[in-house]
């Protein structure tokens, strides 16, 4: 009974770390993406709102331009690079866990009351090992991107 906890406890976690870091923020980039190219570059330019922030204005046509002027080919490789930026995020503080001396940090993450590097594991024995294998079973945008 106690492994199925731990095992729940350490899909809880990994869906979470998934969903957060990668779901979210990756559907958020290509729904903004989207727009600007079902929109079309001059209607969005158009459509902006000239009383927000010209640094604001001025970066969403940045973006509008280098979206509208990338062919497919470079989509899926912008799209691996954002993919491979955010996989370097969550890697990288399932590391800072993995490294954490809460003694010495004071900070600490518990997932049902279980220190978050101390539930059980199936790959390396360690969180940013983990990682893969979370994007593996629980992200819709494919493998992890090196």
């Amino acid at each position: 009974m106690a492994d199925l906890k731990r095992d729940a406890t350490t899909d809880k976690f990994g869906r979470e770390v998934v969903r957060l870091i990668r779901e979210e923020q990756f559907d958020s980039y290509l729904e903004h993406k989207n727009h600007i190219l079902k929109t079309g570059y001059q209607k969005f330019v158009k459509d902006l709102n000239p009383n927000r922030d010209k640094f604001y204005n001025d970066l969403e046509i940045e973006r509008a331009k280098l979206f509208c002027d990338l062919s497919k080919e470079q989509h899926e490789v912008l799209n691996r690079i954002v993919l491979n930026i955010l996989d370097s995020v969550a890697f990288n503080v399932m590391r800072a866990l993995d490294e954490n001396n809460v003694e010495d940090s004071g900070m600490s993450l518990k997932i049902d009351g279980i220190e978050a590097r101390d539930i059980e594991m199936i790959g390396n024995g360690n969180l940013s090992g983990e990682y893969f294998d979370w994007v593996e079973r629980f992200s819709k945008h494919g493998e992890f991107q090196q």
